[in-house]
């Protein structure tokens, strides 16, 4: 899952490097920080926190389907999803 996630963060990286409003999505919980600030206190990080699809209410079979990708690889597998919003 991280490395996963630090690709996306690369390839988020260069796409707002050449100013693309985009909005990344990844699976499973935001880990940018040790200890969470919320709900108490803002993100320290907001540019470089990744919220999960299924919390921006996506549904992630779904959009694997209508995306063309597959989303189940068989038992005892993984798969960790990511989509980019431009």
């Amino acid at each position: 899952e991280q490395a996963v996630k630090e690709k996306l963060s690369q390839f988020v990286k260069e796409l707002r490097k050449n100013n693309i409003i985009c909005l990344p999505m990844t699976a499973g919980t935001c880990n940018k920080c040790a200890v969470c600030t919320c709900p108490d206190a803002p993100c320290r990080f907001p540019e470089e926190a990744f919220i999960s699809m299924e919390a921006y209410g996506l549904i992630v079979s779904d959009v694997c389907t209508a995306a063309g990708v597959k989303y189940n690889y068989g038992p005892r597998t993984i798969t960790f999803t990511t989509c980019v919003l431009f």
